[in-house]
């Protein structure tokens, strides 16, 4: 049989041969694997993965790549090489650029990434309104370090370098960017400290090189280094409206540790020129500019140790003749040059030219004292100004000059010994320390500052008087290293002419000014905090806090307006108060307004929004309620109509979108969307009662709009389609369009006594009144705002409508019983009088006029009324007053001729006490006796002598009774009638019997 310990199976050296296989094979495919791993690299989808994932680390800053060429021994090439910010905005662009590490040197000596260099790089750096760069936000990500460094091992080290690419430069300080046709950069990122060297060239000789480093790492406080060289570099920078150009050329440096800055450096600007529109159209330009300068600001004080500047109209330096110990600095402004520089800016009287003046600064320093204190005496003059007008020699009456001495020892605070401003119009001095306070008062003469301005400057209208005085301090809080600074003025006999339409004239007003902020070790402000403003004067007061936010400032307000009278008889307006809690953020020049309340006796306004451009176009969005005080709106209602007057209603919503700037207030309502409500429930006056009306104002883009009313109104119905139109010369008019009117409107006493009375008066007094009215109204004219409402105390409504009395009956008043007194009738043989008719009714010139109103006393007798009553309830009238034969007992023979017959009575007087002309009716009666006698001869005059002869009935059997109606003043009809009856026949008759 065969031997067990022979070779080995065959199963088990198949096995050991696929497992040999197996490994060369991974082996085999690994070592593929890396040959070709460059080659994948560069693959678009390996190369958008791997970009992708370096995008989530430095997020929002994006890299963007075109190609990878990579291998493991060259360096990293890389095409279409952008770099953005968060914004999305390209602040770096390179079209190729070369990382100087293969993929071996990235795997063997991380974290040292070697130098990054971009070929032809373009750059185009922001500095933004609030201070941030974008090229620096979009670094940050990248450069905040590798947190993997406290293990002791090697640092990381990163350089990115451009070369010949170029730059663009924008900040808002510069007219205008700075540009580099050529630029090369050497940035050493990381290890700390962050080092640049940057060089930028034109063509023509323009260099200018900035080298640095920023090491927030320093032991003492995070350091920034810089350094400028330049030659014929243009720059060219704008602050508060001028802009200013020139040629630099020399060396700046800064250094800046903490608080503490350092300035040194020469330089030298020519070509200088400067403009805009601060300057007024001047255009001021000097050859040459020299300065020199080495300053150090630090918490505890300021070292100058050299400073002096050479220009044409000004000059700084050190002089010559400082005693020992000491340093004298003089400056000097030549007034007369800069006048000639600046002839606009510096407007003096139309063909006044100065001819000589300056500014002098004079200060010492030292010499050191014993106790270590180093004083500075300061004196400074504004004299010697003489000017020429023509022949006249213009000279200043006194100088304005300024002293005072400071002292500080060593460690201790700066205190003012003494401080003294004087000139014509003001006076001011101060002394203290910042612990104990520097204190500050004057007094300030506004009028001899106006004599004192208007001998060199052309005040136009402009005209100061009165006086004021201030005081004011400055204090710090050494625990807190905060100060606070205070002022406040107080003004007696203030009055302003010629800045408004009308003077500002206040016997006394008030100014407080308080400014807190953090202070520095020596005790002078180093920031902000808060300001807090308050003004009173009569009627006014506002108080406004500001307070800086981040980026913003907080805006927190209470301002109350004095009481105004529109007229000088008319009674003041009720105040208006205004709070707001707001926002303001001079990046965007926005306005976030979180609350706003306008308040008034009448009601308030609460609203929220934004005022977009505050200093430009203010586009408004803002929306809220409107909230009457319908308690005090019924109390003013009452007080103009009636005691019993009520109203009631509901808060509103209102919205205002669009700019609130323009020329006019057609110019601005053009471009508003805003909507306005008042929501009126209910309303009693004068006996009429109005159901629900509310009424929504709307301006889209120019157009006003009233949204209609459709209510209820004593029973009937009160529709009115109101409008509003605009003028181009800013006027505003309300009108009606057509549609507009009431139906079925019941009458009541009230309602004829206090509105009907100015169309039918006679319902003045008038009782127990019952029918309805309508009305069409086919114009209204009421002019609200423009030249036509303003003019001779305002303009007059003007109105046209047909007025329908529809069976209105009602008992006579005392008017209408003294004409019918005089017609013969008493008042209660007409218990009730009606109209039923239909009357035009029109407003004009301040009255109310009307025609057709005609009043039915009795079967066959209806009296006719025409004329107008005046708003100011003044009476115009004529009442055609009918003849019948019932004012003459009754005789039916006298029926055709008196027919048709009328005598006009005038009335006069006011609705309250109206004036009946009687006289004039007298006269009026007679005037129709030619036409009476006429008719009577086809009665026969005989007969109609006989009646005019009888004596008139008891007044039992004609009805009357001596007891109803006022006593009557003047004969009646039918006395006069008959009188003039009896003469006309007499004569008639007697002449006939003469004849032959």
């Amino acid at each position: 049989m065969p031997s067990s310990s022979g070779s080995p199976r065959p199963e088990g050296r198949r096995r050991r041969r696929w497992v040999a296989g197996a490994v060369a094979a991974a082996i085999a495919a690994v070592g593929l694997l890396v040959a070709f791993l460059p080659a994948l690299i560069g693959l678009g989808p390996v190369r958008q993965a791997i970009v992708a994932q370096v995008n989530r680390m430095y997020a929002p800053t994006t890299i963007e790549l075109s190609g990878v060429a990579a291998s493991w021994t060259g360096p990293v090439l890389l095409e279409g090489v952008v770099l953005r910010d968060g914004n999305g905005k390209a602040v770096v662009s390179s079209p190729s650029a070369t990382l100087d590490r293969s993929l071996w040197d990235l795997i063997t000596r991380r974290p040292d990434y070697g130098t990054l260099t971009l070929h032809k790089a373009t750059v185009d750096i922001e500095r933004r309104a609030d201070g941030s760069i974008d090229l620096a936000e979009a670094l940050a990500p990248i450069l905040e370090g590798d947190d993997e460094q406290d293990d002791g091992g090697p640092e990381t080290r990163f350089t990115l370098a451009i070369e010949a690419g170029s730059l663009s430069l924008s900040s808002p300080e510069l007219a205008r960017p700075i540009s580099a046709d050529r630029l090369e950069m050497t940035l050493h990122c990381v290890p700390a400290p962050l080092r640049w060297e940057i060089a930028l060239a034109n063509p023509g000789g323009q260099t200018l090189d900035v080298s640095g480093h920023y090491d927030s790492t320093a032991p003492e406080a995070t350091e920034v280094v810089v350094s400028i060289a330049g030659s014929g570099w243009p720059l060219a920078v704008e602050q508060a409206g001028v802009i200013a150009e020139g040629v630099f050329g020399g060396e700046v440096a800064v250094r800046m540790v903490g608080e503490s800055v350092a300035l040194a450096g020469e330089a030298v600007l020519t070509e200088v020129s400067a403009g805009g529109p601060t300057l007024k159209g001047d255009r001021p330009a000097f050859d040459r500019v020299e300065a020199s300068w080495d300053v150090e600001l630090a918490g505890d004080g300021i070292a100058v140790r050299r400073l002096a500047l050479e220009a044409p109209v000004a000059s700084v330096g050190q002089a010559p003749d400082s005693g020992e110990g000491q340093a004298r600095w003089r400056a000097r402004i030549d007034l007369a040059g800069l006048a000639r520089q600046l002839p606009n800016t510096i407007a003096l009287r139309e063909g006044m030219t100065l001819e000589r003046g300056s500014a002098d600064v004079d200060a010492i320093v030292g010499p050191t004292e014993e106790d270590g204190a180093s004083p500075v005496v300061v004196t400074a003059r504004l004299a010697d100004l003489v000017a020429r007008n023509g022949g006249r020699v213009v000279a200043m009456a006194a100088p304005v000059t300024l002293s005072a001495r400071i002292r500080q020892r060593e460690g201790s605070v700066v205190a003012v010994e003494s401080a003294e401003l004087s000139s014509s119009f003001l006076k001011a001095e101060g002394s203290g320390d910042l612990d104990r306070g520097v204190t500050l008062n004057g007094m300030l003469d506004l009028a001899a500052l106006d004599r004192q301005l208007r001998d060199w400057v052309d005040l136009g209208e402009v005209a100061l008087a009165g006086s004021a005085r201030f005081g004011g301090d400055f204090k710090r809080d050494g625990e807190n290293a905060a100060f606070t600074t205070r002022l406040a003025i107080e003004a007696q006999g203030l009055r302003i002419a010629g800045l408004t339409s009308e003077p500002i004239s206040q016997d006394s007003a008030r100014f407080d000014l308080i400014v807190q902020g953090p202070a520095t070790p020596a005790g002078l402000p180093g920031g902000w905090s808060r300001v807090h403003v308050a003004a009173r004067s009569e009627g006014l007061d506002a108080v406004v806090d500001v307070a800086p936010d981040a980026d913003a400032f907080a805006l927190d307000g209470r301002i109350t307006l004095p009481r105004t009278a529109p007229g000088p008889d008319e009674p003041a307006v009720a105040p208006v108060r205004l709070a707001f809690d707001a926002t303001y953020r001079p990046a965007n020049d926005r306005l976030d307004l979180a609350a706003l309340e306008v308040a008034h006796e009448l009601g308030r306004l609460r609203g929220s929004g934004t005022i977009e451009g505050l200093s430009s176009s203010r586009v408004a969005d803002l929306s809220g309620t409107v909230e009457p005080d319908w308690e005090q709106i019924r109390a003013l209602i009452a007080q103009s109509t009636e005691p019993q007057a009520t109203i009631s209603g509901n808060p509103s919503p209102f919205r205002l979108a669009g700019p609130l700037s323009g020329d006019s207030t057609a110019a601005i309502l053009s471009g508003i969307d805003a909507e306005l409500g008042v929501d009126v429930t209910g309303a009693v006056v004068f006996g009429m009662s109005l159901g629900p009306a509310p009424v929504v104002v709307r301006c889209v883009k120019g157009d006003l709009q009233i949204s209609p009313i459709d209510s209820t109104l004593n029973g009937g119905r009160v529709v009115l389609r109101p409008d509003v139109l605009l003028g181009e010369d800013g006027a505003m008019t309300l009108t009606l369009a057509d549609g507009s009117g009431l139906d079925q409107v019941e009458i009541t006493d009230d309602v004829s006594r206090r509105v009907l009375a100015y169309i039918a008066p006679v319902l003045r007094e008038a009782t127990e009144v019952n029918g309805r009215l309508s009305a069409r109204i086919s114009r209204l004219i009421v002019p609200i705002v423009g030249p036509a409402s303003e003019r001779d105390g305002g303009a007059p409504i003007d109105l046209a409508a047909r007025v329908a009395f529809h069976q209105v009956t009602y008992g006579p008043g005392p008017m209408m019983q003294n004409i019918l007194g005089l017609m013969g009738m008493a008042p209660r043989q007409v218990p009730k009088l009606t109209i039923d008719q239909v009357v035009d009714v029109a407003i004009a010139d301040g009255r109310v006029y009307q025609s057709g109103l005609e009043i039915t006393a009795a079967e066959g007798v209806a009296l006719q009324l025409e004329g107008s009553v005046g708003l100011d309830q003044t009476l115009a009238l004529r009442v055609g007053v009918p003849l019948s034969d019932r004012m003459l007992g009754g005789q039916e023979i006298l029926s055709g001729v008196l027919s048709g017959t009328r005598v006009g009575l005038p009335i006069g007087g006011t609705l309250s006490r109206p004036q009946l002309d009687r006289e004039s009716f007298r006269i009026g009666l007679r005037q129709q006796g030619g036409r009476l006698l006429s008719r009577g001869a086809a009665v026969g005059a005989g007969q109609l002598l006989r009646m005019l002869d009888d004596d008139p009935p008891p007044a039992s059997e004609a009805g009357a009774s001596g007891t109803d109606g006022p006593p009557p003043v003047a004969p009646s009809a039918e006395e006069t009638l008959r009188d003039l009856g009896r003469g006309l026949l007499r004569d008639v008759i007697g002449g006939a019997g003469g004849q032959p």
